[in-house]
């Protein structure tokens, strides 16, 4: 076997292994990612709807979706499953300090 056989016979075996180690990797992600999707929890897709916005999401705000969403008040119902957005118990406001500038040669 002469020096240029051996050598290409080297970068056959290397090419092939580079090649079974990245469809090695690449079929490891898609188990990595199915596990994933399959463990994360998530929304189910039902037959009847072909909308693709969430729930609640572009739905009219003039009128109550529910018999308890229409209290005085503007007070919504809100589950333990979905807080959604809450207003802060008391408004911000702002305040104001001296900027504090330390250096390292103190």
């Amino acid at each position: 076997m002469t020096d240029a056989q051996s050598r290409d016979d080297g970068l056959r075996r290397v090419s092939r292994i580079t090649r079974l180690a990245a469809a090695a990797g690449v079929g490891a992600s898609v188990v990595f990612a199915a596990a994933a999707a399959h463990a994360a929890p998530g929304r189910s897709v039902s037959s009847g709807s072909t909308s693709s916005t969430p729930a609640g999401v572009g739905s009219p705000v003039n009128g109550p979706s529910s018999p308890s969403a229409g209290t005085e008040g503007g007070a919504q119902d809100v589950t333990p499953s979905d807080p959604g957005l809450q207003a802060p118990a008391e408004i911000p406001s702002p305040t104001f300090s001296r900027p504090q500038v330390t250096s390292g040669a103190t």
